[in-house]
């Protein structure tokens, strides 16, 4: 008995500690962004695009990395779960004392539990559908680090663009500035009107400047959803913005409610609570305990006993209630999200409309006068006739429209990002369609 006994525990797992090693962490770091730079930038002129960050956010995204272990958890579950429960086995003496004499006896038994209630069926199913759940929840957190990734390439590429606005805004004020200090130098402009050009450089550089800092900023969140060093030396291909078809808000509730992976993974999450609530509901019925036990008290005899236990006054109504109310909060948080979502997709909706609106009058009336304006103010200037103060307002209203078309553009961009995150990924035949 003692060899089987040793046999038995030789199948058990053993542990072994992995303790944590954060500069092991920081090399696992060092060593991903290693291979996202010298697979892009030697081969790769332009830098980094969106649709390939996309790829490699899938790849390396802490909180995706995290979602999939997670996932992993699910799936260990699953793949041991409606398992027997281990038999039990004793030896009984009736005098330790003299296990020898003639008098003594020896007894075994052996316990095992027979599932007849359906519990380890239950247990099995619910073990599946959370792990569906953990599956579906990866997806939701994959396209919203896609979204988010569109949305930070998207301001980082308008943040560029005010750069280079105020870049051009810099170099004609500076050319303007050496035409009109060759004018104060034969007296032909007092020195208090030259000075307003050195001083609309000066600010111009400070904007530029902030502007700068604020690039830096995006380039570090966009390496961070990247799952990259932040002082990794990667170059980022401005994004285009994309075309969009404006639908009518009964097809986007439709296409919403149909591919919304947030709605997938909340429909998962009740399938686990009602997969819970039938284990509970399980629990209820018993399962058949049977102990065969031999006894060697001269006769030899050879016993079974069967023990099957009675539902009288527990039958697990506290884990039955438990469970029916975490159906019940599912069901309503189910509900909610979509009339949330529904709300935040109105207003999506709208706002695409608006800024839209917004960006076309812009592109039409404003920023084409603005510069026609610039334009010849500049020529006038260039035959030296400077009017100080007309030049300076027409070179700073080119430059507020131009910058305004690029806001008006952002916030039209972003708009459709949002919604496109509200609706959910388009369908693979659609996306083979586009390619």
């Amino acid at each position: 008995m003692t060899v089987s006994i040793a046999a038995i525990l030789h199948g058990c797992a053993s542990y072994e500690p992995q303790p944590l090693d954060p500069s092991a962490a920081m090399r696992q770091l060092e060593d991903r962004t290693t291979v996202v730079t010298e697979r892009d930038n030697p081969t790769n002129s332009i830098g980094l695009t969106l649709a390939e960050g996309e790829t490699v956010a899938l790849l390396y995204n802490p909180a995706l990395r995290i979602a999939r272990l997670e996932a992993g958890v699910a799936k260990a579950t699953a793949e041991h779960a409606g398992l027997w429960s281990d038999p039990v086995t004793g030896i009984n003496f009736n005098d330790v004392s003299q296990v020898a004499s003639p008098g003594s006896t020896l007894g075994g038994q052996i316990a095992l539990t027979i599932p007849i209630s359906g519990r380890l069926e239950a247990e099995t199913d619910r073990a599946n559908a959370s792990l569906f759940a953990a599956l579906a929840t990866v997806q939701s957190s994959e396209w919203t680090t896609r979204i988010a990734l569109r949305r930070a390439f998207a301001v980082w590429t308008n943040t560029r663009l005010r750069i280079d606005t105020v870049a051009q805004t810099v170099a004609v004020i500076t050319q303007i500035a050496g035409i009109v200090h060759r004018m104060e130098q034969v007296g032909e402009m007092p020195r208090v009107e030259a000075r307003l050009f050195q001083l609309e450089v000066a600010i111009a550089q400070a904007q530029s400047n902030q502007l700068t800092g604020q690039l830096f900023e995006r380039e570090v969140e966009i390496k961070s959803i990247l799952g990259l060093a932040p002082w990794a030396a990667i170059a980022l291909a401005p994004a285009i913005m994309p075309s969009w078809e404006s639908l009518d808000l009964a097809t986007l509730r439709k296409e919403m409610t149909a591919r919304s992976p947030l709605i997938e993974a909340l429909r998962a999450e009740y399938a686990v609570a009602e997969a819970s609530l039938n284990v509970e509901i399980r629990k209820q019925y018993p399962d058949i305990e049977v102990g065969p036990a031999y006894n060697t008290d001269g006769t030899n005899d050879f016993t079974v006993g069967v023990t099957l236990p009675l539902p009288l006054w527990n039958r697990n109504r506290q884990g039955v209630a438990t469970a029916k109310a975490e159906r019940e909060l599912m069901r309503v948080r189910f509900d909610a999200t979509i009339e949330l979502q529904l709300a935040d997709l109105e207003s999506a909706s709208a706002v695409c409309q608006r800024t839209a609106k917004q960006r076309t009058a812009l592109e039409r009336d404003i920023a084409p006068l603005a510069a026609q304006q610039s334009e010849e103010v500049q020529n006038i200037a260039r035959l030296g006739e400077v009017n100080t103060l007309l030049l300076l307002e027409s070179l700073k209203r080119t430059q507020e429209a131009q910058l305004s078309l690029i806001d008006a553009r952002e916030a039209e961009w972003i708009a459709m990002i949002h919604l496109e995150g509200l609706i959910g990924p388009a369908p693979r035949n659609e996306v083979a369609h586009a390619r």
